[in-house]
């Protein structure tokens, strides 16, 4: 098993774990899409507490390389999330990054991730997730993190027609897409309400396309 595996949208992402804090904590996010994909028996990956970090930057061909640095950098964190415990692979992984010329970005819901790393060089963008369930990162402190780190955007998760406004001072909004939790009352968006709201949204919503590689938005990156 590689910390580094192939994922549909951002061609590759990086997790030292697939079980995020909250899901060991038992406070999974109600909209989480791992969840829903294991929910549905799809071929979401399965629980693994620890993938250590095995050089796998460095054997990443240039074609490789390139390609991530078209979608913004590889992603850390799809499957899991940022934790302290791993610091010293997440470290060496980046250092890596930088010395292959390849950008990283990440998507976290752990403000510490930005606070250690919002000034690594080999990051392009650090996207600190918020949401009006509260289940994502306070929000006085998602904007405190912007100001103090230009590499900082806030992603807001949208669940309802009603957040859009509630979370307006997003840079970047995700729309939910996970049909197993419309029976909890929250609404599936489906590409057409996407495209809608990308316009009266300035081209600020995240999977437009459905895909990083023809998104414009590269999460801000």
């Amino acid at each position: 098993m590689n910390c580094i595996g192939n994922n549909s949208k951002t061609i590759k992402s990086y997790d030292n774990s697939t079980i995020c804090p909250k899901r060991r904590c038992n406070d999974e996010c109600v909209y989480c899409y791992v969840k829903s994909a294991r929910d549905i028996g799809f071929n979401a990956k399965k629980e693994h507490d620890y993938i250590p970090y095995n050089n796998d930057v460095l054997r990443l061909t240039k074609k490789t390389v390139e390609k991530l640095n078209q979608v913004g950098g590889l992603r850390f964190f799809s499957f899991g999330d940022y934790m302290v415990e791993h610091d010293n692979d997440i470290s060496l992984a980046l250092d890596h990054c930088y010395e292959k010329g390849l950008k990283a970005k990440a998507i976290t819901k752990v403000p510490d991730f930005a606070i250690k790393y919002g000034n690594h060089p080999a990051i392009s963008v650090i996207n600190i997730s918020i949401d009006n369930v509260g289940h994502g990162v306070d929000h006085e402190l998602a904007c405190e993190l912007r100001i103090a780190f230009p590499k900082v955007n806030i992603r807001s998760v949208i669940l309802n027609d009603k957040d859009v406004q509630a979370l307006s001072f997003s840079d970047i909004f995700t729309f939910n897409h996970a049909s197993n939790i419309v029976k909890l009352g929250y609404k599936l968006y489906k590409k057409k309400d996407l495209l809608s709201w990308n316009a009266k949204l300035d081209g600020k919503v995240c999977c437009v396309t459905g895909h990083c590689l023809t998104c414009p938005l590269k999460c801000g990156a």
